[in-house]
């Protein structure tokens, strides 16, 4: 037998994996532990980057196949006996021959990561019928703080119950949806998204109604999950939650990667620190695919930038980040708000 289970990776094309395989001997065992360890990872890795048709197309490849994808294994724990192999693995990928090879077969794929998504969990008590946000019996909110590992390509912030926080939110306005308030929180936390979850327990188990911004005072999404009133089942719901929200990014992000653009920047800074820093936050901002430096000096550098997808949706993520981007005639001045 063997068992391989997804942990959270560091890095997109870098996966951990747990094994668990039982053969005659512990040679044989850690063999098949190396065999399906490089293919669970690389379906983990897939399963953040692309569609589930381009997911089952590489997994029909042979175990040789997949092998020439991986460039590195390493162990990060192991236990061995006598006909057993326990290990927790990080499989490292060649990025550019699997890149090649999504190309080639036509397989879309995004490597947008780095996305900050912004949750705020009310949770209705059963008991009271109050809604809750920032009271202790927030269990909800509980679930969210103590699950807030990333998922696929998204990295989850719960809102803090800071007195700014709790000032500009309380339980009777948040669902009205103010626009100003949202993006004041957006810009706070450097996040791309802010997400409004609606959790209650209903007959059979929970449900959550997953709201956005892009889509204020609609509903994006209701999902259940089935249980009994507890903590777990809350834990469960964290869980499909952000699998829904990393699916949806996956998907904007496969269709805004179909669509590129360059424009002519330019940066007025006080010193080169500043620029440099400037460099940084640019090269992690999702959807900005490469920032190329063409002249500096006298306190200015002017840059082309490329970007994939709608500028208004450049804009937000700039913005988001404390940036403001200036259209001006054939370029763009790029300043902190």
């Amino acid at each position: 037998m063997w068992l391989a289970l997804p942990v959270q990776a560091a890095g997109i094309y870098e996966t951990d994996v747990v094994v668990d395989v039982v053969d005659k001997d512990a040679a044989k065992a850690r063999e098949k532990a190396m065999v399906a360890a490089n293919r669970q990872a690389l379906i983990n890795l897939l399963k953040k980057i692309t569609t589930a048709d381009g997911v089952a197309q590489v997994a029909e490849l042979n175990d040789n196949q997949i092998l020439n994808f991986v460039k590195e294994v390493s162990i990060v724990s192991e236990k061995v006996s006598d006909v057993r192999y326990m290990a927790e693995l990080k499989v490292s990928f060649n990025e550019e021959i699997l890149r090649r090879y999504l190309v080639e077969k036509g397989i879309p794929f995004t490597e947008n990561g780095g996305f900050h998504a912004l949750v705020i969990p009310l949770f209705h008590d059963a008991q009271s019928g109050k809604l809750l946000l920032w009271e202790p019996e927030n269990l909800w909110r509980n679930a969210w703080v103590n699950n807030l590992s990333s998922s696929g390509l998204a990295e989850f912030q719960v809102v803090e119950a800071t007195g700014a926080n709790q000032e500009m939110l309380n339980s009777g306005n948040i669902l009205e949806f103010d626009g100003a308030t949202l993006e004041w929180l957006a810009k706070n936390y450097k996040a791309d998204e802010v997400y409004i979850l609606d959790a209650m327990y209903v007959s059979g188990g929970v449900q959550v109604k997953i709201f956005a911004p892009s889509g204020r005072g609609g509903i994006e999404q209701t999902i259940m999950v089935s249980g009994t009133p507890e903590e777990e089942t809350l834990a469960e719901a964290v869980a499909k939650v952000k699998s829904v929200i990393s699916e949806r990014i996956k998907r904007y992000n496969l269709a805004e990667d179909s669509q590129r653009y360059e424009m002519m920047v330019l940066y007025e800074y006080k010193s080169v620190a500043d620029w440099l820093r400037l460099l940084k936050e640019l090269n992690k901002a999702p959807y900005v695919k490469s920032v190329k430096e063409d002249a500096i000096g006298a306190g200015r550098v002017q840059f082309r930038m490329e970007y994939a997808g709608s500028l208004n949706r450049l804009e937000q993520v700039l913005s988001s980040r404390g940036l403001s981007l200036t259209a001006y005639d054939g370029f763009y001045v790029i300043a902190k708000k």
